[in-house]
């Protein structure tokens, strides 16, 4: 009864932004809810592009306790990245992940937030005497090679391009075989990274454009420096990918309208 009253009470504008913004919510949701792996891991890789909200935190912590390793190693990591301090108490437990490549992504996340709990992890990691063994960044390689057909052409996609693109493996290893297929992609989508800090407003119209590149990479990448542009008539431009083909398009893009239709005051980087 309260929502309802509330959106009655918003202005035609107001009312589509925030359905936009619970429907892009929902997106985000049911790709936490996948059985897929690699879907779940993506959606917190978007999650963490949103800012540092308690709500995020709470849901990228929540992660932490995933069945799968590498979703409980992307949660770990993407904490981190965010410089979510509010999460050292759930990356400190982490550090007693059964597995190794989760408990070496929390000591590494805590180090990053001034934390050194993890410290004998990294010594351990440092003389060999712990092993991460075949963890996220290996496993995700072999399933690009699968896709791609051709060990040899890992080379020539630019994987790690991909990877500092979009944060943790789970994401940038997605679109590799599109990087590949499109040799173009990898620099326009790094384009679209860097015009996200570009003062001017002209950059924001070339990326609305990019929403429409032919490389998911692309799409997405456009989308996540709209959404750290914090200008909210973008959503109404990045609103069509919440159905595109691909699900780390669909999720990029869910977060960065979640992003801009938080209030200016409330948007953290």
């Amino acid at each position: 009864m309260w929502r309802t009253f509330c959106l009655l009470c918003l202005t035609p504008a107001a009312l589509l932004s925030t359905g936009v913004e619970i429907g892009s919510w929902d997106v985000l949701k049911e790709g936490l809810a996948e059985h897929n792996t690699s879907k779940r891991a993506q959606a917190i890789t978007a999650l963490g592009s949103i800012g540092v909200t308690p709500r995020i935190v709470k849901m990228v912590t929540g992660a932490l306790k995933d069945k799968d390793v590498v979703v409980r190693q992307t949660a770990a990591i993407v904490l981190g990245e965010m410089q979510a301090r509010r999460a050292v108490p759930n990356l400190r437990e982490a550090l007693n992940d059964e597995s190794a490549e989760v408990s070496f992504a929390a000591a590494r996340s805590l180090w990053q937030l001034g934390d050194h709990s993890g410290r004998d992890i990294l010594c351990e990691v440092l003389t060999g005497d712990r092993k991460t063994g075949p963890g996220m960044i290996e496993g995700g390689i072999r399933d690009a090679k699968r896709k791609l057909h051709s060990p040899a052409a890992m080379a020539k996609i630019g994987i790690d391009q991909a990877v500092g693109l979009f944060g943790p493996f789970s994401m940038g290893v997605w679109f590799a075989e599109d990087m590949f297929k499109d040799k173009g992609a990898a620099a326009r989508a790094l384009s679209a990274k860097l015009l996200s800090t570009d003062p001017d407003p002209g950059a924001s119209r070339e990326l609305e454009l990019a929403l429409d590149d032919k490389s998911s990479a692309v799409r997405a990448a456009a989308a996540r420096a709209l959404g750290v542009r914090g200008a909210p008539d973008a959503i109404a431009k990045i609103q069509p990918l919440l159905l595109d083909g691909n699900d780390g398009v669909r999720y990029m893009a869910a977060a960065a309208i979640v992003r801009l239709s938080q209030p200016r005051h409330k948007r953290v980087e």
